[in-house]
């Protein structure tokens, strides 16, 4: 997961992605996570 998060801010970083994107991607990913 924490692989995952770290490419976000990567993107998020870069400009690749939004934050709005980034923060819904962000929540995606723990919320699958703690299944």
């Amino acid at each position: 997961m924490k692989d995952r998060l770290d490419r976000l801010k990567e993107y998020r970083t870069n400009g690749v992605i939004t934050e709005d994107e980034y923060e819904r991607k962000k929540a995606d990913i723990i919320d699958n996570y703690e299944i």
